[in-house]
């Protein structure tokens, strides 16, 4: 790898990523943002929702992952709010558009309640983004999530190193598209980002950093915590942010002297909606890309991609069908009691059937929940009245 120019990313050659090329050509391009600490996946996203992981500086183990992001109690913890708190506090909408089941979004507290809140659709399947906005609904902060496919070795629309860079442009495409030839699109700003580096080689050294001044009450849900005192970045991210209100260009050169990082969605952000305070050090001192702001809107054309069908949903595969090695086995029935705790911990909320579990039996009618299961795991996708 090169390193990063106006002209688009060098990893790939520019056929190979139409899409990309043409969406780096047509934004603002951002060559000065950098992830926001020296690791990996989970503790870089999480600086885009709380300026900070609250002290997470390397992955967490399958079952905690998992337990993060479907059961209420088992959420990250921040002594500080969230941005998703921090926009209900000030009366201000948000949504998360998601291409799996369980965004990693639910792991941030109270998020998993949300999902299941009477009267309210926070989460929406990522194929309803184009009607919603032909409809002109929106929420004033929208979350876009991809098919990480994570039970399918990652090979969704995530871009991760085991899928597919096309995959990943088909959902570049239909959410570029979907924003900007709606009504929405004259009003709206568009942030495409990776949370990190993936370990490719870049010549430019990360700078400092301001730490985010916190707990680190994560710290030690990883599964090897390191040492990290998150006063450098990481290594630099491609970024690209499309507006009619924002001109195209390149962000050293719009930007000079400036680093941006994933903290910058979140002090962006209390720009545009007038939030006036920060969750941390770090998103306090996170520049933004308002000064930028144009004074007439300039247009944005839809993208020429490889196909312009909505990204397919792909739902998770019945328990009996994955494949399972002696040292999986274990991992995918936690998935399955997870799943159930759940499922029944819903119900129990809703006063509805569970999803999951049905055919159920208590032979010796010890206890009402010693059921006789039968998992269909797919069935999670179903629509809750």
């Amino acid at each position: 790898m090169t390193g990063f120019t106006g002209d688009g990313l060098q990893a790939f050659d520019p056929s190979a990523i139409p899409t990309l090329i043409k969406l780096a050509q047509n934004s603002l391009f951002f060559d000065n943002w950098f992830s926001s600490m020296p690791g990996p996946t989970w503790p870089n996203r999480l600086f885009a929702h709380a300026g900070s992981s609250g002290g997470l500086d390397n992955s967490m183990g399958k079952v905690a992952t998992i337990a993060a992001v479907t059961a209420p109690g088992q959420h990250l913890r921040f002594d500080h709010l969230h941005i998703f708190e921090q926009l209900i506090a000030k009366g201000h909408t948000w949504r998360v558009y998601r291409g799996d089941l369980f965004p990693q979004v639910l792991s941030l507290r109270g998020m998993v309640e949300k999902r299941y809140e009477f009267g309210y659709d926070f989460f929406r399947p990522i194929e309803k983004l184009r009607s919603d906005l032909q409809g002109e609904d929106a929420a004033a902060y929208t979350f876009i999530e991809p098919n990480y496919a994570v039970l399918r070795n990652f090979a969704g629309n995530s871009q991760h190193p085991l899928g597919t860079v096309s995959a990943g442009e088909g959902l570049v495409t239909y959410v570029h598209d979907a924003i900007f030839t709606s009504a929405i699109g004259q009003s709206s700003a568009l942030v495409v980002t990776w949370d990190e580096h993936g370990g490719f080689f870049d010549q430019m050294s990360p700078p400092a950093a301001t730490p985010p001044g916190d707990a680190p009450l994560n710290h030690a849900r990883a599964a090897n915590p390191a040492n990290c005192w998150f006063d450098f970045f990481g290594v630099r991210v491609p970024a690209m942010v499309v507006s009619p209100w924002l001109p195209t260009g390149v962000g050293s050169e719009i930007f000079p002297r400036q680093v941006f990082d994933h903290s910058s969605i979140i002090s962006s952000l209390r720009d545009i909606l007038g939030l006036t305070e920060s969750l941390t050090q770090r998103d306090a001192a996170a520049p933004t890309w308002s000064s930028a702001m144009l004074s007439t809107p300039r247009t944005v054309s839809p993208l020429s991609a490889r196909s312009r069908a909505a990204p397919r949903l792909d739902h998770t595969p019945k328990l009996a069908k994955l494949p399972a090695t002696a040292a999986d086995r274990g991992f995918l029935m936690g998935v399955a009691h997870i799943a159930v705790d759940i499922d029944w911990h819903v119900a129990e909320r809703t006063d509805t059937a569970p999803l999951i579990a049905h055919g159920f039996r208590c032979p010796l009618r010890l206890h009402p929940k010693c059921w006789t299961l039968t998992f269909e795991v797919s069935r999670l996708s179903a629509q809750r009245a």
